[in-house]
């Protein structure tokens, strides 16, 4: 089984999940919007970047820097067309679960760890 994980790289949830699947042989790429060290994922995991600016992450910005999610859709539809998980799980609704949806693609799973609810 093929898993997209779409999540902060560097966060340690996505981190944790990614490497309990890999254990269990499940093929995981894992995607977020910003560039960061992906040194503890297990070494046969795929880790992809959108190459959004790190600024995103910044709550000053306001909810219109929402917005700039949507340009990682592009990529993460080539993304979709190059490596054909079998499932898309998202985490956080209101960014990675955002982007997801738009896709199009399914099956599809969105996690809500609850702050993001309220973001």
């Amino acid at each position: 089984m093929k898993v997209l994980l779409l999540a902060a790289l560097n966060s340690a949830h996505t981190i944790k999940w990614a490497n309990a699947l890999a254990d269990r042989g499940v093929e995981v790429i894992v995607a977020g919007f910003v560039e960061s060290d992906t040194s503890q994922f297990n070494r046969d995991i795929q880790t992809f970047s959108f190459g959004l600016p790190a600024s995103l992450n910044a709550k000053s910005f306001g909810s219109f820097a929402k917005l700039r999610y949507l340009l990682a859709l592009p990529k993460l539809k080539s993304l979709l067309r190059k490596v054909k998980p079998d499932i898309m799980h998202a985490h956080l609704a209101s960014s990675y679960g955002l982007l997801g949806s738009l896709s199009g693609f399914h099956p599809f799973i969105v996690s809500v760890w609850g702050f993001d609810v309220y973001s």
